[in-house]
């Protein structure tokens, strides 16, 4: 699983705290603003944490950092083995990103679509979007941010951002 950043951390947190504030999904030079630096700057920080994801479910291991753990999925029970409750918690998670996806600007929402449902490469979306690679790497970036966001607030209430936090050098 992609280890998530400080920057990265921080960017999180701001997506969620400028969205709720502004009440639309925040642009570009509205989190430049916030951070007090240059687009330029946004976007060498974008490039820095880019090939952030969700998550890699078949890669995580438990929590306690033992080379030799095993996947978690083996311990996911199969369908007829599940209980009600983790049936549930399931369908909760979808739910949530479902909501996420929702919410998200109509370009991110498109390349997650792109990517994840009708499984094209960076590069294909790229293409369809007629984005270059450059940007649709930030593009894909700025989503999981805002995804990864909104599921850690639904699933734990996370409030990992200052608001005093800065890049300022």
């Amino acid at each position: 699983m992609h280890e998530q950043t400080p920057e990265g951390l921080i960017l999180e947190g701001l997506y969620k705290s400028l969205d709720q504030r502004l009440g639309h999904p925040a642009r570009d030079v509205e989190i430049c603003d916030a951070m007090k630096i240059s687009l330029e700057e946004f976007y060498q920080i974008l490039d820095r944490i880019k090939g952030l994801n969700l998550g890699n479910f078949q890669k995580m291991a438990s929590q306690d950092g033992d080379a030799n753990d095993e996947p978690l999925i083996r311990y996911v029970p199969d369908r007829s083995q599940m209980g009600s409750s983790v049936v549930l918690r399931k369908s909760e998670i979808l739910e949530m990103l479902i909501r996420g996806i929702e919410a998200l600007p109509e370009t991110e929402r498109l390349l997650v679509s792109l990517c994840y449902y009708d499984e094209l490469t960076l590069e294909e979306a790229g293409t369809v979007l007629d984005i270059d690679a450059v940007g649709i790497s930030q593009l894909h970036t700025k989503a999981m941010l805002r995804l990864r966001s909104k599921l850690r607030e639904w699933n734990d209430g996370g409030n990992y951002y200052d608001e005093a936090t800065s890049f300022e050098r």
